[in-house]
C-alpha cells in the first residue's frame, strides 16, 4: 500500500518537474499548477485569480431577478464590485482573499450603520456576493 502511495507521488512529481521550463523560467499552465480547485463550479473556477474584466463582464451577465436575493440593476452590481475592488488598492487582479475582504467590509459597513433601510441593502448585497462566489454546498 505505501509503495503504491510513493510510487504515485514520484510519478506527479515527475510530471510536474516536465511540465516547469528551468531554462526559460516560463509558468507550467494553470490547469497543471493548480490541480486541488478544478471540479469547484465557483466564480474564480480552477483560476487563482479573477481578472476586473471578467469580474465585471460576470455580472453584466446576470440577471437583475435572482431568486432568493431580489432584483439588482446592472448598475447597482457594477458599482458594488467598483465600490468593494477599487482599482487603486486591489489593482487588475482578484484573488478569493481579497473577494473574502470585500464581504467583510460590507459586514462592517453593516455593523456601522445607522438605520433599518441601509442595513437591509447591505445584507442584501452580502447575500449577492456569496451567492456569486458558489462555495456555499462544498465546504
Amino acid at each position: 500500500m505505501n509503495g503504491k502511495i510513493f510510487s504515485t507521488i514520484k510519478k506527479l512529481a515527475q510530471a510536474t518537474s516536465k511540465t516547469l521550463k528551468t531554462d526559460s523560467q516560463k509558468r507550467a499552465p494553470e490547469h497543471k499548477i493548480v490541480r486541488w480547485r478544478e471540479e469547484k463550479r465557483t466564480l474564480f473556477g480552477a483560476k487563482p485569480y479573477l481578472t476586473r474584466k471578467d469580474l465585471r463582464r460576470t455580472l453584466e451577465k446576470l440577471p437583475d431577478n435572482i431568486p432568493g436575493i431580489g432584483k439588482f440593476k446592472k448598475e447597482e452590481r457594477l458599482g458594488l464590485a467598483d465600490y468593494l475592488f477599487p482599482e487603486k488598492e486591489v489593482g487588475t487582479y482578484i484573488t478569493p482573499y481579497e473577494y473574502h475582504r470585500g464581504i467583510r467590509r460590507l459586514k462592517k459597513d453593516l455593523h456601522r450603520s445607522p438605520s433599518l433601510r441601509e442595513r437591509q441593502e447591505i445584507r442584501k448585497k452580502i447575500k449577492f456576493l456569496e451567492y456569486l462566489k458558489g462555495e456555499k454546498d462544498e465546504k
